[in-house]
């Protein structure tokens, strides 16, 4: 599936900081736009959720917490954005091979 985000503005480019998306799977989100060419950053998740202070580690959150893990770009006009996952499920389309 392909999404189209078009900012309509005569704000100077690169006004927009920090704007944020929220997707249910970080890692397909990382996949496609690296797929599209954008520099994403890796995928990193808060070490502690408890009260969001601390650092980040690598890789998706191991429980998938609710927008722990994020990965973040800047778009052609200097414009930063945030990609955090909220809702993650595994699903059944998984590819086993028999040996």
């Amino acid at each position: 599936m392909d999404y189209h985000i078009e900012v309509i503005t005569d704000a100077t480019p690169g006004w927009a900081r920090t704007t944020y998306l929220v997707v249910t799977d970080i890692e397909a989100a990382h996949r496609e736009l690296t797929e599209h060419g954008l520099a994403v950053s890796p995928i990193r998740h808060k070490t502690s959720t408890d009260d969001w202070q601390g650092d980040y580690s690598p890789g998706v959150d191991p429980e998938r917490r609710k927008y722990a893990s994020l990965i973040d770009f800047a778009d052609p006009d200097g414009n930063t954005w945030i990609v955090q996952e909220r809702g993650f499920t595994r699903t059944s389309s998984t590819t086993c091979r028999r040996i």
